[in-house]
């Protein structure tokens, strides 16, 4: 046998116009059944669910639901608008899915022509940046630009693509 005494079980209770308290959510919120049927959680704004907090934590969470994120799809669109800015140049590129298809497939034919020796590593490199602006670098400094802006979008992939 134990002396020890069981909480007494949790009466469900209404909160006038709004619907039924389930049970408590620890003292972070309310598990609520609304007037419409559907059973949701709400935080105790208050910072204690109790009764006497539960007519106003429960309107207060009504009246300002959270709002759901973004899906990933739009926030990889978002982050793809707003271009890259290179720290060691100050050049702005634009990283749309277009953009980094031009820039690779120019990376590709400055690698041949360097390998093949039909140019060097200060051999001009001409190119667009993300306001339509042609710029020009030497190949070797064209190449480490577009070896950090290619980690920036495989990060931008990484961390956002739906």
């Amino acid at each position: 046998m134990s002396d020890e005494i069981d909480p007494p079980a949790f009466e469900e209770y209404d909160v006038p116009e709004i619907g039924t308290v389930l049970d408590p959510l620890g003292d972070a919120g309310y598990r609520v059944r609304l007037l419409d049927g559907r059973v949701i959680g709400v935080p105790a704004a208050s910072g204690t669910a109790s009764q006497a907090n539960a007519p106003t934590d429960i309107a207060a969470a009504l009246a300002s639901p959270p709002q759901p994120p973004p899906p990933q799809a739009q926030i990889y669109d978002q982050q793809q608008a707003l271009g890259y800015v290179d720290t060691a140049t100050g050049l702005k590129l634009k990283t749309t899915e277009y953009a980094q298809a031009k820039f690779t497939s120019q990376v590709a034919l400055v690698r041949l022509a360097l390998s093949a020796g039909a140019i060097d590593d200060s051999t001009a490199q001409n190119f667009w940046d993300f306001d339509n602006a042609e710029q020009t670098l030497s190949t070797a400094d064209f190449l480490a630009l577009m070896l950090r802006y290619g980690l920036h979008c495989k990060t931008l992939f990484d961390t956002f693509a739906p």
